[in-house]
């Protein structure tokens, strides 16, 4: 009898197994399905199929349910899809592709091989993640070399190769990209817009993230915020979507600068390294992420009109909207270069029959959790866990208007880059217009990072919620503001945050800086369930601006006891020293 019942109760179990997962693989179908028609409608604080779960609303609280069911192709189903890719043409010859290509060997790939599966597996739905600057988002109508560029970016043309490509395979894209923006707000609060599922992410935050307006070098050292947070992003992105195959996309600046030597008139580019490709295909490469260089695959030939027309059909002046932003010839051109380094990447690895790559496995012995190596940077080491942020739409109800006349502060979308589709273009916040106009915010500052960890956790492995407790104890306080291209410093005031009830922290001035494009102030905060915060606009003495915007507010844990290298101490100890190259006020 005890055999028969034992038996059954097998018999059940297998059937409630099978049940579940195929149940699991449908829904997870259907939801992939819709995302593309409905993701514009499901950002932070919105319903629907792409809602942001925001941190203490169980952020990754479950594995995502596609993710239960692996692509398993054959080898005969790898090999065509392979052949197939392979023989899509590209526009732009093969040389000028080749010198962009910064590619790993495929045992070194972080999650290629996942990607490659799907690919080859015909009826299949692939989710395609951007984040970048204005490069990436595009949509900018600025004068008449603008008007081409409506039709979109580089993202766009990546796109229609992929699906010559993979014709049987569904793709949804969604571009979480940011017009005058670089990775440290994306690092803060952006990266939580990736799907869970996210099959491949491609960062963009090279043209932004190195020199800044007054050129002082922000990309030279990994002790610099800029490079700080490109790996904090990878590393949050990993955590949220473990099983995304990620690529650097590092653009370039092709200006140009006319001098004259006496008769005669010359001129220089840009310098071969103004930009953060260096340091950012370093921490891609440590995380086991192809890059795709725009600058190497370009900086030949851009600057020789004969060879440009030769070899790109047009010179840097057709192809170009100005020095930072091709029009849609040029990002044509640049969307053969992404393509090429992920063409050239999943050959590599469905060559290699989309096998586990052996080199990661051996690593992820002794690697930290979610299988991630130690951070190369040590400003990342300190803040190496999720953050909580309320930014742009989920913004709204965590804030009120605190001034004394009305009408002077209201919530509403920055008519800034308007005709950008994507739902992260739109500048929403707080517009506030007034010397003595005020916004009040209340947060939970004393948030459990051991919480934060658990939410994050969507694989089943030796993550340990405790220790990341015990670690982080600290936090800051972040605020993110419109300033530079989408607030003019002629109308900016400046803005006093300071803690006024439960929590302290230093007072910290905002105002105008010629060195960014992306407003944020942070501030170490004490821990308090019931924070209550003040954004104070005041008149710049300067040019007589009283307009001040906020659109978001975040708490990222940190420590100072993170192990640190007596070179990451020198360096860190400079960046303290020189103070004022620092892209906004961080402690």
């Amino acid at each position: 009898m005890k055999h028969l019942v034992k038996a059954t109760y097998l018999r059940l179990l297998l059937v409630l197994l099978l049940a579940w997962h195929l149940g699991g693989s449908i829904v997870a179908a259907a939801t992939a399905h819709h995302w593309s028609a409905q993701h514009t409608n499901n950002w932070p604080g919105q319903a629907g199929t792409g809602k942001l779960l925001h941190l203490q609303d169980g952020l990754q609280a479950h594995r995502p349910a596609r993710h239960l069911h692996q692509a398993t192709p054959s080898a005969n189903s790898l090999q065509q899809a392979l052949q197939r890719m392979m023989a899509v043409p590209f526009a732009t010859p093969r040389p000028v592709l080749a010198l962009g290509y910064q590619g790993l060997e495929p045992d070194t790939l972080r999650n290629w091989h996942h990607l490659a599966r799907t690919l080859a597996t015909p009826g299949a739905n692939v989710t395609i993640v951007t984040f970048g600057g204005s490069l990436t988002a595009e949509y900018i109508e600025y004068g008449e070399a603008w008007r081409s560029s409506l039709q979109g970016s580089w993202v766009e043309a990546l796109l229609a190769w992929l699906k010559a490509s993979f014709p049987g395979v569904s793709f949804n894209v969604v571009n979480a990209s940011h017009g005058a923006s670089d990775v440290i707000v994306a690092s803060t609060c952006w990266y939580q817009y990736a799907p869970q599922d996210a099959d491949l992410v491609l960062v963009e935050y090279s043209l932004n993230g190195c020199l800044d307006f007054g050129g002082i070098p922000l990309c030279s050292s990994t002790a610099l915020l800029r490079v700080a947070h490109y790996e904090s992003f990878y590393r949050r992105l990993l955590r949220r979507a473990p099983r995304a195959a990620l690529m650097s996309v590092a653009a370039f600046a092709f200006a140009a600068e006319t001098k004259v030597q006496g008769a005669a008139s010359v001129t220089v580019p840009n310098a071969f390294r103004s930009t953060d490709q260096e340091l950012h295909g370093m921490i891609a490469r440590h995380y086991g992420a192809p890059m795709a260089s725009i600058r190497d695959s370009l900086y030949g030939v851009i600057y020789n009109d004969a060879a440009s027309q030769q070899l790109l059909g047009a010179t840097r002046a057709a192809l170009m909207a100005d020095p930072w932003h091709p029009n849609a010839a040029g990002f044509r051109v640049w969307g053969d270069i992404v393509a090429y380094t992920v063409r050239q990447t999943l050959a590599a690895v469905m060559a290699n029959g989309a096998a586990e790559p052996a080199a990661l496995a051996a690593a992820a012995a002794t690697a930290v959790e979610y299988g991630l190596p130690l951070p190369v940077s040590p400003v990342a080491a300190q803040q190496d866990t999720h953050t909580w942020c309320r930014e742009g739409s989920s913004f709204q109800a965590v804030a009120s208007c605190a001034g004394r006349l009305r009408g002077r502060c209201v919530w509403r979308t920055s008519d800034f880059n308007a005709r950008c589709p994507h739902d992260n273009c739109r500048l929403r916040g707080y517009f506030m217009k007034g010397a003595g106009q005020a916004l009040q915010i209340s947060l939970d500052t004393s948030l459990d990072t051991s919480l934060l960890a658990a939410a994050s956790n969507s694989t089943d492995g030796s993550n340990s919620a405790s220790s990341t407790a015990a670690q982080f104890e600290r936090r800051y306080l972040a605020v993110t503001y419109l300033q530079g291209s989408s607030m003019p410093a002629s109308k900016m005031g400046a803005a006093t945050l300071a803690c006024i009830r439960s929590c302290r922290c230093k007072t910290v001035q905002m105002e105008w800086r010629v060195d960014t494009n992306t407003g944020i102030a942070a501030t170490e905060v004490s821990l308090h369930p019931s924070c209550l915060v003040s954004i104070t606009v005041a008149a710049n003495t300067t040019t007589g601006g009283d307009e001040f915007a906020v659109t978001g507010v975040a708490v990222v844990p940190f420590s100072k006891a993170a192990q640190v290298s007596w070179i990451d101490a020198v360096d860190m100890a400079a960046v303290s020293a020189a103070g004022g190259q620092l892209p906004y006020s961080w402690p």
